[in-house]
């Protein structure tokens, strides 16, 4: 899918009070320009971040997914209510799609800034699961062209109108850097500068993924899936995730369901998994533990829970 990556002419203002695809545009120039300035300087800057954003991948590529559902989780508020959506559609021995699709709340401009640095995150300490959004970075064991669509909040939509983007390749980077730098700077940058760096909009949505907005979703994550390996990695994590000894959505307390579809050969997999609490505790005296009964289904299981208190 091809992106326009010409940088507008914009009146002004914060880059995040701009729409969200010249906010992307925007920043995609302002970032080129620094790397044509740090390569010109040597000063080794963006070759650096490269390899310690694969080196960082490669220590979560073993739970992906898992990655992919606490993001999921952690964009939802606090509260039960929260729902996932997990879709793998297998096309062949070496082709497949992955859908995490949440019902929380979309991606804002903190969000983007979250995926695109290593280490910087929109939680505060304590708020949510994931950390930092290091764990996103694990998504190159299965592609190395994540896309994201998202609205600002979850409801019924024709199609996401929010932040949607994936991620420029070394040719588009190559191609937008060489109208800003003489010839060996511009490949320098194309071949050293992290890919999540190079955020662009997607202006176009298929219907699969336009779906998931007209069913209420306020954020997806495409994961396209093009070799054997990334498939086999897909199809093992999903089934380890359902037959996992510690239920999937235990911990997982701001979600109310997760259902997780697999698609293959025109029949569908489907199973749902649902989160219930059934009594809170509360101990005489100062425990500085909170207690709770929650049932998971569809077993049915009941597990009690205990979390220390937030002081």
């Amino acid at each position: 899918m091809a992106a326009n990556l010409n940088h507008p002419t914009l009146n002004g203002g914060a880059t995040e009070l701009e729409d969200p695809a010249s906010a992307l545009r925007r920043k995609l120039h302002d970032q080129l320009e620094n790397a044509v300035d740090a390569v010109t300087k040597g000063l080794g800057t963006y070759e650096s971040l490269r390899n310690l954003s694969e080196v960082i991948g490669g220590e979560y590529g073993d739970r992906v997914i898992f990655e992919l559902i606490q993001n999921a989780h952690d964009a939802h508020r606090d509260g039960q209510d929260g729902r996932i959506l997990l879709r793998l559609v297998i096309e062949g021995e070496e082709e497949g799609d992955l859908y995490v699709a949440n019902g929380g709340t979309g991606f804002e401009w903190d969000n983007v800034k979250a995926i695109r640095n290593v280490g910087v995150s929109s939680k505060t300490v304590g708020e949510g699961i994931g950390n930092k959004g290091l764990g996103f970075r694990s998504i190159e064991t299965l592609t190395h062209d994540p896309r994201i669509y998202s609205q600002a909040r979850a409801h019924r939509n024709r199609i996401f109108d929010g932040f949607c983007f994936r991620f420029a390749g070394p040719d588009e980077v190559l191609a937008e850097v060489s109208a800003l730098a003489r010839p060996d700077v511009a490949r320098e940058v194309a071949e050293t500068l992290p890919r999540y760096l190079a955020s662009v909009p997607i202006v176009d949505q298929p219907d699969d993924i336009a779906s998931f907005a007209r069913a209420g979703f306020a954020t997806v994550i495409h994961v396209p899936i093009s070799s054997a390996a990334a498939l086999a990695t897909a199809k093992k994590q999903v089934s380890g995730l359902l037959g996992a000894e510690a239920p999937l959505l235990l911990f997982l307390d701001r979600l109310r369901e997760v259902t997780v579809e697999i698609v293959e050969g025109g029949s569908v997999r489907r199973k749902v998994l649902s989160r219930e609490v059934k009594e809170q505790l509360r101990p005489q005296g100062k425990s500085g533990s909170d207690y709770e009964i929650v049932e998971i289904q569809p077993t049915g299981e009941r597990y009690l829970v205990v979390r220390r208190s937030e002081e």
